[in-house]
């Protein structure tokens, strides 16, 4: 990395990072880039690196160094990005609540089925009386 910033080789610098994979080694590149000046290698790095940049780290680069026409786009991206993956989870909670909602429903009705119903035309066994009346001195 630092050979090619030295060389000037701003293209490798930037893949170099790209492929790196690290979020320090884009953001140090950013950040090497607004002290040089070079506005033009700052937006391809918005774009080169996207994931791996955080935004906040961005928007203060370029807010304190005057780069908000080249940062605007960037912004732009990252809030719709955002609102999808928002998205993204809503719908994901829905269904999850839709598949509770329909098991307790389920439940309820297979409880509720469980339930006894008296059946209809069943012999019911009768006490029959007998002749003898017991009296409450019998039991004491």
């Amino acid at each position: 990395m630092s050979l090619s910033k030295r060389d000037k080789l701003y293209k490798d610098a930037m893949i170099t990072a790209s492929v790196s994979n690290s979020t320090e080694v884009a953001e140090e590149l950013v950040t090497y880039f607004v002290e040089i000046g070079n506005k033009e290698c700052f937006a391809a790095m918005l774009y080169i690196c996207f994931d791996l940049l955080r935004s906040d780290v961005i928007e203060e680069l370029s807010w304190r160094h005057g780069l908000n026409d080249f940062y605007m786009p960037y912004k732009i991206q990252m809030q719709r990005s955002l609102v999808e993956k928002v998205l993204i989870n809503l719908i994901s909670i829905r269904i999850y609540l839709t598949s509770i909602i329909s098991w307790h429903n389920l439940s309820k009705r297979s409880k509720s089925s469980r339930k006894r119903k008296p059946r209809r035309n069943r012999k019911r066994l009768m006490l029959q009386s007998s002749t003898q009346v017991a009296s409450v001195g019998d039991f004491c």
